[in-house]
């Protein structure tokens, strides 16, 4: 049985403070991640850009809350907020075991270390995990992507990447 994909849509969609947002979806998350000794780690750079504040807050949670399930031993997990010129990103990178999610992932898992296909992120066009389904949902409602690596240490990063608009 196929799940349906949520879709969202902006609904109101105003400058917002991305990292002030990501820090207080950190913050609300941190006594259940220090229960499970789940360390974070973050580097959050200012970032103020047009967006939906409500669906930009729940892909922060799906994604901090998709590492979560997926460290269930504790570990790292390192969540980063970069301001680029024309899209800002949202990483968040646990160091839970590695499942591939597609095809691409299982090749990447495969080649040579060192070959190009160590650079290829895989864009999720309908991820299996409910969270990261989520997440998609909500980039893809701004123009934007979910993309998985693998970490070099183990485990995943999932990057949101969100196109800038004009403010």
């Amino acid at each position: 049985m196929r799940r349906e994909q949520k879709k969202f849509t902006i609904g109101s969609a105003k400058t917002v403070s991305i990292n002030k947002l990501v820090q207080d979806v950190i913050d609300s998350h941190q006594g259940e991640l220090s229960e499970r000794n789940i360390v974070i780690e973050t580097d959050l750079a200012t970032v103020k850009a047009v967006a939906d504040l409500q669906l930009i807050r729940i892909a922060c949670e799906a994604l901090i809350s998709h590492a979560n399930e997926l460290m269930k031993n504790g570990g790292e997990l390192s969540i980063t907020l970069i301001d680029g010129n024309h899209q800002w990103e949202l990483e968040v990178a646990d160091n839970a075991k590695k499942f591939p999610t597609s095809q691409l992932e299982l090749d990447l898992m495969f080649s040579e270390p060192g070959s190009e296909a160590d650079e290829v992120p895989t864009i999720l066009p309908f991820p299996r995990s409910e969270h990261l389904r989520t997440a998609y949902s909500a980039a893809s409602s701004h123009g934007g992507q979910l993309q998985t690596w693998d970490c070099p240490q183990g485990g995943t990063a999932h990057v949101l990447v969100i196109p800038k608009r004009a403010r």
